[in-house]
């Protein structure tokens, strides 16, 4: 009878554990595709990433991109394919076109939520995907047409693949998870290139190396791996190159290397560039990293194999942020990807503070409630810089007085949270972050 009636509890927490990511999945969908209906198309990279999946579907030719009728080697097909199937069901317009990016920014989400649950439970898994979905640059870019969303979501999932693979014992399980990883490099490599190889190969590297792990790569799969990224990289590569003599030069050679060594695409900017836009990129929950940082390295360098997920996670989002600093080319939509390692970090830390959290995480609500003020304050200074240059002609003011006020009674209501003593202080930080953007979305 006991044994029934613990299994009848397990199954009603799973029930109850569904109904609640049902519920989170529909929030999601609703904030991330809820309001790219409202946004005219920005110039040049949603104009141009619209542009080329529109003349494939146009011409009938989805093996050679174009721009213009231009040929435009730049980048490999695989974003311009999803754009085109969107095209095509829902034709040219906004909700289509943003369709994807909105997509694959609650996948990223998703697998937060699996990574940080299969090492942290439920709720540390719930929060990772809070956190991230919640973050300033993570919701940004899923409202864009650009290839980054698409490229974080590909590498970032195939590194938690290996992270949860790694962790299995052998069996159908790991086997998986590692067919799930070269499945997804592969699609990054179709999505943005090379460098979907050597970001996450050099984490990989970085960690065994660092934690003496070599053991684990006895069982990677590595033959039927390798065949799986094969059938899926080598087609379209093999047949542009032999079709046209100067892609190779192009993507290959200017593109991967050129722009990465040197100035040739004029993205010239400071070493310490992504060390200020990844802080302000994890807003609002940047405030609390130092703590889980605190709390992740706890037992020091003596204990990484012990805490061996967490030294993943650091190596991860270290290593992208290094990566990029060095590159002459800088945009801050690159950093991306070093955002959902410190997602499933952050969530673990609020997942384990407890109801009275502690001085650093009073803090840290402090610190975010008073950016949300701020924010209020600067939206109607911004919106007037704005009116004034001739930049938002047709707004009415109003929309600028909404948000303010929008921003300002989150930014309270977070800091309310400090007198709070209640688990369920960092949904309330997530719906408040929720609330300021489907106001500043339309207003962007």
């Amino acid at each position: 009878m006991d044994v029934e009636e613990n299994n009848n509890r397990k199954e009603k927490r799973f029930t109850a554990s569904s109904g609640k990511l049902w519920v989170l999945l529909l929030i999601g969908m609703m904030v991330y595709l809820g309001s790219s209906w409202c946004r005219p198309l920005g110039n040049p990279d949603e104009s141009r990433y619209t542009e080329i999946p529109r003349e494939m579907v146009a011409t009938g030719d989805w093996v050679a991109p174009r721009l213009n009728g231009v040929l435009y080697f730049y980048k490999p097909p695989l974003f311009y394919w999803l754009q085109a199937v969107s095209i095509k069901v829902g034709g040219v317009s906004r909700v289509a076109l943003r369709f994807w990016p909105a997509i694959l920014a609650l996948a990223t989400c998703a697998m937060c939520y699996w990574a940080g649950s299969e090492f942290y439970g439920y709720r540390g898994g719930v929060l990772a995907a809070l956190v991230l979905g919640t973050s300033l640059l993570h919701y940004a870019l899923g409202q864009l047409i650009i290839l980054d969303m698409a490229v974080s979501f590909f590498m970032s999932a195939a590194l938690m693949c290996f992270l949860v693979g790694i962790s299995r014992k052998n069996g159908p399980g790991r086997r998986w998870c590692f067919w799930s990883f070269y499945l997804l490099i592969a699609l990054a490599v179709m999505t943005k290139g090379l460098m979907a190889i050597a970001i996450p190969g050099a984490v990989i590297f970085l960690w065994v190396l660092l934690l003496n792990q070599w053991r684990e790569l006895r069982h990677l799969y590595l033959i039927s791996g390798t065949l799986i990224f094969a059938i899926i990289v080598l087609p379209w590569h093999i047949h542009i190159a032999l079709e046209y003599s100067e892609w190779f030069n192009f993507y290959i050679i200017h593109e991967h290397f050129e722009r990465y060594l040197s100035d040739v695409s004029d993205r010239v900017q400071p070493f310490w560039f992504f060390f200020v836009f990844l802080p302000v990129g994890f807003i609002p929950w940047v405030f609390f990293l130092p703590a889980s940082m605190k709390m992740a390295f706890s037992g020091g360098w003596s204990q990484r194999k012990e805490n061996r997920e967490v030294w993943f996670l650091m190596i991860w989002a270290v290593f992208i942020l290094i990566f990029f600093s060095i590159s002459k080319s800088k945009l801050i939509p690159y950093i991306l990807p070093a955002i959902p390692p410190l997602a499933i970090l952050v969530g673990r830390y609020l997942a384990n503070i407890g109801k009275e959290g502690g001085a650093s995480f009073r803090w840290a609500i402090r610190l975010g409630g008073m950016f949300l003020v701020c924010g209020s304050i600067a939206i109607p200074v911004v919106a007037y810089i704005r009116i004034g240059s001739g930049d938002l002609i047709g707004s009415s003011p109003t929309v600028f007085i909404i948000g303010s006020i929008v921003c300002a009674v989150a930014g309270f209501n977070v800091w309310r949270l400090v007198y709070e003593e209640s688990k369920f202080i960092p949904e309330q930080i997530a719906i408040s972050m929720i609330a300021v953007f489907l106001i500043f979305n339309p207003l962007a």
